[in-house]
């Protein structure tokens, strides 16, 4: 037996909606929202919604479920984080992330 009944899909999509109050502090902020067509937890309107809400990079990938990190295709997934941060350090830091990055290696005790 689910737990999950159809309003729980109600009650998911308008807590998301009350996110609307919040965002404003936050829009500077460079935020990726991913999205599955094949997702069964969240519908793609709400994915679509929330990405709009936080003004955040849209990616809607083909075959993923909703766990992406657990999906066979997780290493896909991955790439498009790992580009959007790339992207998102260009723009912002530019140089500054390799010394970011070897200070903080520092720090943990690493190179």
């Amino acid at each position: 037996m689910s737990l999950l009944d159809k309003e729980s899909k109600k009650v998911e999509y308008a807590m998301m909606k009350r996110q609307k109050k919040f965002s404003i502090y936050v829009r500077k902020i460079p935020t990726l929202v991913i999205g599955s067509y094949n997702d069964q937890c969240v519908i793609l309107q709400a994915v679509k919604d929330n990405a709009k809400i936080h003004t955040a990079e849209l990616k809607i990938v083909d075959s993923v479920c909703h766990d992406m990190m657990l999906d066979p295709d997780w290493r896909n997934i991955a790439d498009l984080i790992f580009k959007f941060i790339e992207k998102t350090i260009d723009k912002k830091s530019g140089d500054n992330y390799n010394d970011n990055y070897v200070s903080t290696q520092a720090h943990q005790g690493g190179e």
